[in-house]
């Protein structure tokens, strides 16, 4: 398992659930959920910031809702996740561009496969399909590559 990182009962900080690069752990995972938390300061709203504590596990399927709700969406190229966050609500989560970053990775550095949890969590199994479609795209560059 290489993700939870930070979440509820073991973290009172913001952080990405499972970064591909974290400054202070090597990290690979898949999770299909996400974890709220309330700021402590709603203009602080990255990562590694202070939290009131955690709000609550947040099925993979529920995030987008929150992010049509008004939520801000970014997408953190050096840990590669993504948050959102609309007052002093935050979100840590995984999109399609993060899942495709990981398993294109994983398949440069030679991995078999990858893990993901849960994959009941992934409405209409958009990432899922996402990180199929990269592994495979990886498959086929690398076997064009060593011909």
């Amino acid at each position: 398992m290489a993700y939870d990182f930070y979440g509820p009962g073991w973290s009172n900080v913001t952080g990405p659930p499972a970064a591909l690069y974290d400054p202070s752990n090597a990290v690979l995972g898949f999770p299909y959920y996400g974890y709220a938390w309330g700021l402590s300061n709603a203009n602080s709203h990255s990562y590694y910031v202070a939290t009131t504590g955690a709000a609550a596990t947040i099925s993979g399927a529920a995030i987008p809702e929150d992010v049509d709700n008004g939520a801000t969406t970014v997408y953190n190229s050096s840990v590669v996740g993504d948050y959102c966050y609309a007052g002093t609500t935050w979100i840590g989560y995984d999109d399609n561009q993060s899942i495709v970053t990981k398993v294109r990775y994983a398949k440069q550095r030679g991995l078999l496969g990858y893990f993901s949890w849960h994959v009941g969590a992934d409405d209409n199994s958009g990432l899922s399909r996402a990180a199929t479609r990269a592994w495979d795209a990886a498959a086929t560059t690398r076997t064009i590559q060593k011909n």
